[in-house]
Parts: C-alpha cells; sequence; structure tokens
C-alpha cells in the first residue's frame, strides 16, 4: 500500500496555459519540477467552480446534485454527506495514518471534533493568515483595494502557507514507520486577500503586464442575460481601470509564487526524505479565477477561466512526465486516490479513477465529457468543445482549442450543438440532475423529467433541489423532504411565491435589474440572498433570512432567524421569539416576542421592542435600544448608545465610551472607559460601576437632586420618586458625585 501527499491550493488558474499571457511569465519552479515527472491534466474541470461545493464533490465523490451543496453560504459539506463518506475517513478506515493541514474542505480552520475524529489523526491549529505585528516601515501597499495589495518585509514564517507546509514538513519527522500514512496540505493563495511577502511581487513589474490582444474592447463577447447576473461592477479588468488591473493581476501573479515556494519546501522535504519513492502526489486547485476576461474578476461562471483548473498527479516512483488532454472532473480525484494507494473503489461512485491515463498503466478510462453547474446553469466539456446552457434557455458553444478565449459562439452549427446538449443530458442524468428544459433532447433514464414548459414538475420524497429561471412558467409539486429551489434571476419587477411543500430558496444571482419580493409559506423556510438584495416576507413557521445590504427582511409568525449585512439593510424579527444579527451597519428591530439581538461588526442598531430580549453590539460605535421588557443590552467593544427602554433593563456598555439612557428600574455597568449615564424622568436605578469623571445627567429630572452617602463606596441621589443609587470599586464622596452630576433646567 503506498502513500498519499493530496495539496489543495485555493483559486489557482490554469497557469501553465497563462503563462505567458500577460507580458511576463508567471513564476512556479517548484510546480514546474513536478511536472517534469508528473502527468498533467490540461483538460481538468471542477464540478461547480466555487471553493465549497467545489472540494465536497471532490473529496467524497458525491455529485453536489446528490449532495445539495451548491454553495459556500450556509452549507458546511457534513451537513449533506456522512463523513465517513469523505475520502480522509475512508483512507483512515483503510489503516493510513492521516495528517491534515489547512483549507482541504471549504474554510480555513479544523473541522469540527466529530468530523476531525472520523477524518484523520492530527490537524494544524488554526491561526493567523499574515504578520498582522509587522511594524509599518516593514509593510508597502502597492495599491488600495479592499483585496488587500500589500507586500510585508522579514515575516514569511508568519503567513499561513508557511505554516501549512512547515507542519507537513515536521509531520514527514514523525509519520510512523509500521503503517502507510497520508498528507492532506491545504494551502491559502492565491486566493485573497494578496497580502505577500515582499520578495513575490518584486518577481513582478506592474508597469510590464500587458493586456492580452484576446482581451481587447469588443473581442470577447458580452455575457448572456443569465451569465450577466454573476459579473462584478468593480472595477479590476482592463476596460475600466488599466491601472488597477495591472495592480491585481500583479498581485494575484505574486501570490501564485508564494504558494509555489512552500508547495516546493514541502516536497523538497518529502524526496529529502527519502519517502518520496512510495509515495503518490496529487496536487489540484478547487477551481479556475477569472482575472478580468470577460468583465469578471472572480469565479462563478462556467467560462474555461473558472471552470477549468490545473491537476498534477504523480504516481510511486514515477520518473517522467507525461501531459493529458482528454477533459476530466476533479470527481475523478476521490477514486484516483484510492486506486494510487491499492484501495478498492466504492461502488457507489459515478466517477472514474485517472490511473488508466497516467503512463503505463493498465485500464480504461470512458471519454464522458467534464460537467460543470453554477445555480442551475450547467455545461460539459467534450473533446475541443464547451456547451453551456442557462436556465433561461441561453445557449454557447465554442471550440476551446481552437478558441480558448471563448470569442465566437458556435451555436448555429445544428450537428455540433445536437451532438453537445445530448452529452450535456446524459452526464447530468448520470450525476443525478433531470433538465426541463425544451431545449435538450430527452433521454430514456430522464424521459419522465424532460418536461415543456408550463408542465408540472413532481419531485420525491427525497431532499429535492430545483434550478429555476423565474420567467419558466412551470408549477411545482413536491411531497416529502427537505427541499430547495435555486430562483436563478429575472426581469422586471418581480413578486416570487415560495410553492407550498418547498423550504428553502437561494437567490442564485450576483446583481438583478431590479429587487425581488419573496414571500415565504407556512413551513419553516430558509431563504439566501449572499449577493442579491431582496424584500422578504415570513409566514408562519420558524423561517431563517439572509439578506444582504438593502434587504428588508420581515420575519412574520414564528420564532424566525434574521441576518442582514449593510447600511441600508434592516431586518425585522415580528412576532415570535426572534434571533437577529447585523453586520456593517444594518439595522434590527425585534418586535414582539423576547428577543435575541446582536451586532457582529460594523456600526450597527439594534432595537428590542416589546418583550424579554437580549441585545449585543459588536466591536463598533453601535446603538442598542431595548424598547419594552425587561431588557438585557451589552455594548461589546466600542463607543456604543445604549438605551434601555421601558421595563427593568440590565445594561452593560462594556469597553469604549459608552452613552447608557436608563428610562425604568435599570441597572447600568459602564465597563471599561468614560461614560455617561443620562437618567429618564421616572423610576429606580443603579449604577454598579461608576468612576470619577463620569458624567451622570439628571436633565430630565428638572430638580436638584438629595444625596445621601450609603457606604464609603456607595452614594444614593434621589429626588421625590426616583433615584439612582451610585456604586463604585474606589472610595466616593458626595463631592465627587456633585461634580459630575449634570442638571440642564
Amino acid at each position: 500500500m503506498s502513500n498519499l501527499a493530496l495539496i489543495y491550493i485555493d483559486d489557482l488558474f490554469t497557469y501553465r496555459l497563462f503563462r505567458n499571457t500577460f507580458g511576463q511569465p508567471i513564476q512556479t519552479p517548484n510546480l514546474d519540477k513536478l511536472c517534469e515527472t508528473a502527468t498533467v491534466f490540461n483538460a481538468a474541470y471542477a464540478f461547480i467552480p466555487i471553493c465549497g461545493p467545489s472540494r465536497a464533490s471532490a473529496m467524497t465523490g458525491w455529485s453536489p446534485f446528490e449532495s445539495g451543496v451548491h454553495s459556500n453560504h450556509g452549507q458546511e459539506w457534513y451537513q449533506f454527506i456522512p463523513t465517513r463518506d469523505n475520502l480522509s475517513s475512508v483512507i483512515k478506515r483503510a489503516g493510513h495514518y492521516v495528517v491534515h493541514a489547512g483549507k482541504i474542505m471549504h474554510g480555513y480552520y479544523p473541522q469540527p471534533v466529530h468530523q476531525q475524529r472520523q477524518m484523520h489523526h492530527e490537524v494544524m491549529p488554526r491561526g493567523l493568515f499574515f504578520p498582522t505585528q509587522a511594524a509599518p516601515e516593514d509593510r508597502e501597499v502597492y495599491f488600495e483595494s479592499p483585496l488587500g495589495i500589500e507586500g510585508i518585509e522579514g515575516h514569511d514564517k508568519d503567513f499561513y502557507d508557511y505554516r501549512v507546509a512547515q507542519y507537513g514538513i515536521d509531520a514527514l519527522e514523525r509519520l510512523p514507520e509500521d503503517k502507510p500514512w497520508t498528507v492532506m496540505l491545504g494551502f491559502q493563495h492565491p486566493h485573497t486577500r494578496y497580502i505577500a511577502p515582499k520578495w513575490c511581487y518584486e518577481r513582478y513589474d506592474r508597469t510590464l503586464i500587458e493586456e492580452p490582444t484576446s482581451w481587447a474592447l469588443g473581442d470577447l463577447p458580452r455575457p448572456t442575460t443569465y451569465a450577466e447576473q454573476f459579473m462584478g461592477d468593480g472595477t479590476v479588468w482592463p476596460g475600466k481601470d488599466f491601472e488597477a488591473w495591472q495592480h491585481h493581476v500583479r498581485a494575484y501573479l505574486a501570490c501564485i509564487t508564494h504558494v509555489d515556494h512552500h508547495i516546493g519546501r514541502f516536497l523538497d522535504a518529502l524526496e529529502a526524505s527519502g519517502k518520496d519513492k512510495d509515495t503518490a502526489v496529487v496536487v489540484v486547485s478547487d477551481h479556475g479565477y477569472h482575472v478580468g476576461d470577460h468583465d469578471v474578476w472572480g469565479k462563478f461562471t462556467l467560462w474555461e477561466e473558472a471552470a477549468r483548473t490545473p491537476l498534477i498527479v504523480k504516481m510511486p516512483g514515477q520518473t517522467k512526465g507525461s501531459e493529458v488532454d482528454e477533459p476530466v472532473t476533479l470527481m475523478d480525484i476521490f477514486p484516483t486516490c484510492l486506486d494510487l494507494i491499492g484501495e478498492d473503489i466504492p461502488a457507489r461512485i459515478q466517477s472514474q479513477s485517472l490511473r488508466p491515463l497516467l503512463p503505463d498503466q493498465p485500464g480504461e478510462y470512458e471519454k464522458r465529457g467534464a460537467l460543470s453547474s453554477v445555480y442551475g446553469a450547467t455545461g460539459i466539456r467534450a473533446g475541443d468543445y464547451r456547451y453551456i446552457l442557462y436556465p433561461n434557455g441561453d445557449e454557447e458553444i465554442y471550440n476551446v482549442v481552437a478558441d480558448p478565449q471563448q470569442s465566437k459562439n458556435l451555436i448555429d452549427e445544428a450537428e455540433l450543438i445536437a451532438d453537445m446538449r445530448n452529452r450535456l443530458v446524459v452526464e447530468s442524468a448520470r450525476n443525478g440532475l433531470f433538465h426541463t428544459s425544451d431545449v435538450l433532447p430527452p433521454i430514456a433514464e430522464a424521459l419522465q423529467y424532460a418536461l415543456q414548459a408550463g408542465a408540472s414538475v413532481h419531485g420525491g420524497t427525497g431532499d429535492d433541489s430545483y434550478f429555476l429561471w423565474e420567467g419558466a412558467d412551470v408549477e411545482i409539486k413536491d411531497d416529502g423532504g427537505n427541499d430547495t429551489i435555486y430562483l436563478g434571476g429575472w426581469q422586471g419587477d418581480t413578486t416570487y411565491t415560495l410553492p407550498d411543500g418547498i423550504e428553502n430558496l437561494f437567490l442564485a444571482v450576483k446583481r438583478a435589474p431590479t429587487m425581488p419580493e419573496i414571500h415565504l409559506n407556512n413551513l419553516d423556510n430558509r431563504v439566501d440572498g449572499p449577493q442579491r438584495s431582496y424584500v422578504g416576507y415570513g409566514y408562519g413557521g420558524n423561517d431563517i433570512m439572509t439578506g444582504p445590504n438593502k434587504s428588508t427582511l420581515y420575519g412574520g409568525h414564528g420564532d424566525d432567524e434574521v441576518h442582514v449585512s449593510g447600511p441600508e439593510a434592516v431586518g425585522y424579527g415580528d412576532d415570535g421569539n426572534d434571533t437577529l444579527t447585523a453586520r456593517s451597519g444594518a439595522g434590527i428591530y425585534g418586535g414582539a416576542g423576547d428577543d435575541h439581538l446582536s451586532i457582529i461588526i460594523g456600526e450597527s442598531s439594534a432595537y428590542g421592542g416589546t418583550g424579554d430580549d437580549q441585545l449585543y453590539g459588536g466591536e463598533n460605535a453601535d446603538t442598542l435600544d431595548g424598547g419594552s421588557g425587561d431588557d438585557y443590552l451589552d455594548g461589546g467593544m466600542g463607543d456604543d448608545l445604549i438605551i434601555g427602554g421601558p421595563g427593568r433593563d440590565t445594561m452593560f456598555g462594556g469597553q469604549g465610551k459608552d452613552t447608557l439612557i436608563s428610562l425604568g428600574d435599570d441597572i447600568m455597568s459602564g465597563g471599561q472607559g468614560k461614560d455617561t449615564f443620562i437618567i429618564g424622568r421616572a423610576g429606580s436605578c443603579q449604577i454598579t460601576d461608576w468612576e470619577i469623571g463620569e458624567e451622570i445627567n439628571l436633565t430630565a429630572w428638572n430638580a436638584t437632586p438629595e444625596y445621601r452617602q450609603i457606604t464609603d463606596h456607595s452614594i444614593l441621589m434621589w429626588h421625590k420618586g426616583r433615584s439612582v443609587m451610585v456604586n463604585s470599586a474606589a472610595k466616593i464622596t458626595i463631592s465627587d458625585l456633585e461634580a459630575s452630576v449634570v442638571i440642564d433646567t
């Protein structure tokens, strides 16, 4: 039984194809050295060009249409796929000693403890990504960008990728001698942020970076109506701001060189240990990446730049390099790794081992083509061609060998398009997707699902996923399970009602012409719009609603979760005992019921409404208003405004210069920092931690209070039926207190 080293890279495009595209060669000396004695797959494709779903399918052998994992947002792979089916778990049960370091599955952190126990014997602890402690003189910001274009001098060991490689290197020293082993390393770069050692940036001269002639304005087609939903609105492509684009390309290339360096460190240590002779090596990126082509910076498309990815496989003892041009899928990684270490491939696996494509190896690899999907758009690479079908019926087909930039849509070639449509239907059905588009032909395996517009789609009792274009005239009926609709766009003003029997809705767009109005049903619904704003209305169930900036979400009846982000986003809990969170300036309102409101990050506002609520601030200057009821309010860090409202409230300012306003019989603690306490007209309240110099504003009393020294640390202030008990950790006098009381009559 052989050993295995599996190396995952994040967001790396097909660097060999783009080697000399930008006026300066991409420098990857360590990957180049590996390729000299390994097999390079020139046409490897992610099933979904998004980090989490790609890794979930590659590492478990479950297609997204079998598992339901289609997004990074709110979908942890182990919530959908048994942990025992993860490649790491299978290999561990086979007797391997398994080591994890870095991002193997989605997330730069170890998996939960239950998954860890099944997947590996040891794991690198969580840590920082960048040397945050670097002095200003060691840092150079080359260009102001939210993606972080910055070089740092002298702190190479403080980068995430250094620690991943070093953990693998150190593990080689302690691996058992009496059993086979697997080391899985997951690197961060060239994923954002583009903070890297200065020496990586110095390998590339920004002024020499050139725009490929094939990208010139007008050469590449504008995206289709559907594809346009996944475009960004930034300036990091040449047609918008050439210098900004140069800086971003330089940053991306610098990060490629950075990750290559650390992969090389591990591979050199593997060779020096002598363990390389019995070790299979697999290097892969989760998907490709657009760097300005097609007006895109990022992934989320089915074009070659995002769907196509580097894949390198080296058998134990392999001494000569080879290249494979046959399209393959990253789902083939699962059976390939098992095959390379001498383990049987589970019968459930639909994908194939790549071993027959390696030099001098037996067996056959069936030429099926490589299927890819993004939120209901599907594509297939077969032979020299790539075909894409969008849910609204738009189609594209390109000869990606003769036309790698995909500049000429061959949709009018009838014989070619018929062949590719059939291939798409067959491979989709093999992987659990059954099309309803009248553009596609039916096949025997999918005949009952190949419906015409206006037909009814009947799901089963399982957990079904439906991918819809809002304009499609399709009625959905579903008889059970936990089902999801991926709504792939709309035209004009749209009001969409979630059909009965459907639990979940995902707004599968990045931008759209208008903001939709979404109405849920009476089930426990979940709605995610991670990149598209919407107005959402919950009804009778216990709903979970998530919306980005400019969204307005109403939980409705039930005990709901409402999560909003952005200065123009608002969330309302309405009736029920709700949980609401706000980020980056959003506002949240609990409404009726005993609610829990939290500000995660940014200067946001939270209003409890009626009921006994809990409100928590974040790290910035937040506004918390308990409303009526007996509330608990905690400002957290930052200079907060905390308003108790009517009722018996408990207020804690936390760190910062906070302002606490009491309107009832409240308990107030300012926390660290010089705080201000404003007392309302009525009630008896208590300040637990007053310090000399902190203001107590009694303007609402419109009268001078009387004072009584209770203890060395306590003084009572009162006037008629209202009072304030002031407590301090230090000894205080009435004179101290009088000097801090403000009465503006």
